[in-house]
């Protein structure tokens, strides 16, 4: 399946098995390109590595949020220069979220900005990351402070990596499914949450969701909010674990806590909660460590705050996520 990004910068997001292998065509322009590969793919995938016509240059990225730093960028940025990249150059990264986020943002920012092309390898990724631009590294104070809005000429969704994928990555992968199921609403929503729709077609209805929000706003100025659904509460989770908790669970457990909070305070019915809730429950979605003040002192360093201002999406309804505009300091009242 090829799916359109309609942005400043058009491209094509291609679902389908063996999508890899069209890496080589793509990259026919370029004189050198970059694999930034994730060390764990690296490991599992070190000898089946994409094979390209371009001159080829391997950099291996430790794995793990953690590693979504300034350090690391630098390092990267370095390794660009000493092999003498250009702007007629490519990145291409090949790993999870954290790969795609640090390395669209050095090619956001190598020389002014370079081409990169995204080749996600988890579930997460597949489903979230890799589309849409948003590119960033993290910094102690928070999550992806550090960024830049820059596009991929293409991203290549090839289900066959998912084989290798640890039951584990695959569960975290599912927290951010959860969430497109609860904003798209309707019968492909239920049937997400219901677990009803193969592989494919699951990764494709999340990743044609995204690109029509991006289209609409593709600089967040507006609805692409809403795609954070869980997220101002699955940031808090994240950062206060030193992020041991991943970011797909954390969403899961945020958005867990936040349609807990509507349906008690009667903004979410009892039928779209309790598909939401036995969504969770198979997922077998951790309890969350940490109470709702803890979460919510955290939550004020999110990028979501302007001022004394805190964006939160809710849920209403399965197909009906807002953005509330609630005081950072009451955060805690508007969820207990």
């Amino acid at each position: 399946m090829e799916i359109a990004v309609q942005t400043a910068n058009p491209y094509t997001v291609y679902v389908e098995r063996g999508a890899a292998k069209r890496l080589d065509e793509l990259c026919l322009g370029y004189h050198k390109v970059c694999l930034v590969v994730d060390q764990n793919v690296y490991d599992l995938y070190s000898e089946e590595l994409p094979s390209l016509t371009s001159e080829t240059y391997t950099f291996v990225l430790p794995s793990g949020e953690s590693n979504k730093n300034l350090t690391q960028y630098a390092r990267l940025l370095s390794y660009l220069a000493a092999n003498r990249f250009d702007r007629k150059d490519a990145l291409v990264a090949l790993g999870g979220g954290v790969t795609g986020d640090l390395t669209g943002f050095a090619a956001a920012t190598y020389m002014r900005g370079i081409d990169w092309i995204g080749v996600p390898t988890t579930l997460l990724s597949m489903v979230d990351s890799s589309v849409g631009g948003k590119t960033a590294v993290d910094l102690a104070e928070g999550k992806n402070l550090v960024g830049a809005f820059w596009q991929p000429k293409a991203v290549l969704i090839d289900p066959d990596y998912l084989v290798s994928l640890p039951e584990a990555e695959r569960k975290n992968g599912m927290g951010e499914v959860i969430k497109y199921a609860c904003l798209m609403g309707g019968d492909a929503g239920k049937a997400i949450l219901a677990g009803e729709l193969p592989t494919d077609r699951l990764i494709a209805a999340c990743v044609q969701y995204k690109a029509d929000v991006v289209k609409q706003d593709e600089l967040d100025k507006g609805v692409r909010a809403t795609l954070n659904l869980g997220h101002t509460l699955g940031h808090a989770i994240e950062q206060l674990s030193a992020y041991s908790v991943p970011h797909g669970t954390a969403v899961a457990m945020g958005l867990g806590i936040v349609a807990r909070s509507a349906y008690d305070k009667g903004r979410l019915n009892k039928r779209d909660f309790e598909a939401i809730e036995i969504a969770l429950e198979e997922l077998c979605v951790p309890q969350v460590p940490y109470t709702i003040p803890q979460l919510c002192r955290q939550a004020l360093h999110d990028k979501k705050v302007e001022g004394s201002t805190l964006h939160l999406i809710d849920i209403f309804g399965l197909g009906d996520c807002r953005i509330v505009d609630i005081p950072a300091d009451r955060l805690e009242d508007y969820l207990c």
